[in-house]
């Protein structure tokens, strides 16, 4: 068996003989998602589906990742060289199986990387036994390989469905979905993104308040305003074309800094992150935009860290679905 020093160095991976559990389940890919007997062909998110359903995927997976490699005959082990990549995979010709080694100290983010993983293994056998599959790669070559690999980990990590009500049951709060998913925050700001469906648009955004810094910790509690940086922010649209008769959230997104720019956090925002709790507000100005018509914002910081924060904004008429165990300021 090679070394976990050499496999992080090898990029170069040797065809597998066929793995049964694995060819199982190809065999049940080409039956059930070949494009011939669909009406459309088959996503990223359904092949995640169907891998949820084969092996009866548990939510969450992290508790269970290795039970699930053990029924796909795929070895999961863990290492400590933490400047080798996250997670990698090979095909150990003496067991005749594949193997998995994910760094220990990547914590909530285990279960994606071990998903996106599964997937490249999964890839590597579907390639040669299902007779779609190239074509389907084929016709999603707009997309990189390690994107299609974070989409089938965000989807059997934090299903859709299961999601998208777990959200709207929690007040759509990255941090109780965390707890709920076993997953990160961020992993469930991307899903907000990518799997919320709401009748109106809706707007977040990360911040990054960056105090190892004591003196960005001491303008917290001084200052009328202290500076975060965008780590990232998305706006969700409402179906067709009814986005028009919110010109607030338009005006929102618009006037937002870009991910890696910096603004000014105040008012409601620095009151927020100073009293280390959330907040839910009502106003026509956030972050120095003027809106033409209020909107409903919660302010989302990570406790006592006051590192981080989540702001989350909808229509004023959607208020509801931002409730969840907030004092509203």
């Amino acid at each position: 068996m090679r070394s976990v020093e050499e496999l992080i160095g090898d990029h170069t991976r040797r065809s597998p003989v066929a793995e049964q559990t694995l060819a199982a389940f190809c065999g049940a890919l080409e039956q059930t998602l070949h494009p011939v007997c669909r009406e459309r062909p088959p996503t990223v998110e359904d092949i995640a589906h169907a891998f949820r359903q084969f092996w009866r995927v548990p939510v969450p997976v992290a508790p269970h990742l290795e039970t699930l490699c053990r029924a796909m005959n795929v070895a999961l082990y863990r290492h400590d060289n933490i400047a080798g990549l996250d997670v990698c995979s090979d095909f150990e010709t003496e067991t005749q199986r594949w193997e998995i080694y994910v760094r220990s100290d990547v914590g909530m983010r285990e279960g994606l990387c071990v998903l996106r993983e599964i997937f490249r293994i999964l890839s590597r056998q579907a390639y040669e036994s299902v007779s779609w599959w190239s074509d389907w790669l084929a016709a999603g070559r707009a997309e990189s390989a390690n994107r299609l690999a974070s989409r089938f980990a965000y989807a059997v990590a934090l299903p859709p469905q299961t999601f998208e009500e777990a959200a709207l049951a929690h007040g759509l709060n990255p941090w109780t979905l965390a707890a709920r998913f076993m997953t990160t925050p961020g992993a469930c700001f991307f899903a907000l993104t990518r799997f919320l469906r709401l009748p109106a648009p809706y707007f977040q955004a990360h911040l990054n308040f960056r105090p190892p810094a004591p003196e960005q910790t001491r303008l917290i509690f001084i200052e009328q305003s202290v500076q975060a940086q965008v780590w990232r922010k998305s706006l969700s649209r409402s179906p067709g074309r009814a986005d028009a008769r919110w010109p607030e959230m338009q005006a929102l997104a618009a006037g937002f800094p870009a991910a890696g720019r910096l603004l000014e956090a105040d008012g409601f925002l620095l009151e927020s992150i100073r009293a280390c709790q959330p907040l839910l507000e009502t106003t026509t100005r956030l972050a120095g935009i003027s809106l033409p018509h209020p909107i409903c914002v919660a302010a989302r910081p990570n406790g006592l860290a006051q590192s981080q924060m989540f702001v989350q904004a909808v229509p004023e008429a959607y208020a509801g679905v931002l409730m969840d165990d907030l004092t509203t300021g």
